[in-house]
């Protein structure tokens, strides 16, 4: 139904950080649990995502390029989850590869072995600039790095780095002025209450609510696959990353063109995955859902920003 919550997974990792599963595994495990969007954010790495996404768009799930950045913050450390942005992106991967060579991320990755010096990902284009040269990235800066890759970024499990609220208000309050985007409020080893305490504090903001379980291994008691992501908070996420400017005025005769129905032999959607442009801003990402006919007994590809709020593919 229209109003019943959507099971997703914005935040668990491969074994290209600390996860136990390759990329196919988990997005096999994730569309078996029935989780309809995902995204793999590994610690200062993207290496695993175009195998990720690869596995998910097979299976008719959809997915957003996905990062747990580590940065610094007032003295401590804080982690940064990116969504939506260009995985070709140059400054980017030299700034992740900067990361994980000061912190020995290959000491505890089950990938380490794959990796190799350099670029997370090398085109063998000319030299780029790190945003953390010295290995150490303040938060304002990774904010700004994952904005200017065409991403949004989001605070990982904000009672992680403060667990009194009053605090931790007047620190989202700073980041905000910093430019994040959103809060992980809806995380799965935060109670309900602390988790609508963080929906709150994101609405206060005028920030974006992100959902995750930080899955790293089956069987883990709190970090499942997925977890269930309020449509309220849904559509504004979905907003943000999967509109385009024509999405409004195109939403009405989406929904006609897939409403169904034996009378009009309308097409019906029958699943949704994503697709980034590697050189295009986040403006330019975009959905697609194979729509079936039932009179022709064919499939046809629409894109998402012609099919509005239709609850067949959201």
């Amino acid at each position: 139904m229209m109003n019943d919550p959507i099971l997703v997974n914005f935040h668990c990792h491969s074994i290209f950080s600390d996860g136990e599963q390759t990329p196919e595994a988990l997005a096999a495990g994730l569309a078996a649990a029935g989780v309809r969007y995902a995204a793999l954010t590994d610690h200062d790495s993207i290496e695993g995502l175009p195998r990720f996404q690869e596995a998910l768009k097979k299976r008719g799930a959809a997915s957003l390029s996905g990062v747990e950045l580590t940065t610094q913050f007032n003295g401590r450390e804080a982690h940064l989850l990116g969504y939506g942005f260009d995985i070709e992106n140059a400054e980017l991967n030299a700034t992740l590869s900067s990361l994980r060579q000061i912190r020995s991320l290959d000491v505890h990755s089950i990938a380490g072995s794959m990796r190799k010096a350099g670029s997370s990902r090398p085109n063998g284009g000319a030299p780029v600039v790190s945003a953390a040269p010295q290995g150490q990235l303040e938060i304002g800066e990774a904010i700004a790095l994952i904005q200017r890759a065409g991403g949004r970024a989001f605070l990982a499990h904000p009672l992680v780095l403060e667990a009194e609220l009053e605090e931790l208000d007047a620190l989202v309050g700073e980041l905000k002025s910093k430019g994040l985007d959103g809060l992980e409020a809806i995380y799965a080893p935060f109670s309900e209450s602390q988790r609508a305490a963080l929906v709150q504090l994101a609405k206060k903001h005028d920030l974006l609510v992100c959902a995750g379980t930080d899955f790293h291994l089956s069987g883990v008691q709190g970090y499942p696959l997925g977890i269930e992501m309020p449509r309220a908070e849904w559509f504004q996420f979905r907003q943000a990353f999967f509109s385009s400017v024509n999405f409004s005025a195109d939403a009405e005769r989406g929904q006609k063109r897939c409403r169904g129905g034996a009378e009009t032999g309308a097409w019906q959607p029958a699943r949704a995955w994503y697709h980034s442009r590697q050189t295009a801003p986040l403006s330019a990402a975009f959905i697609r859902a194979a729509c079936f006919s039932a009179d022709t007994g064919r499939h046809r590809i629409i894109p998402l920003r012609h099919l509005g709020h239709h609850p067949a593919i959201l």
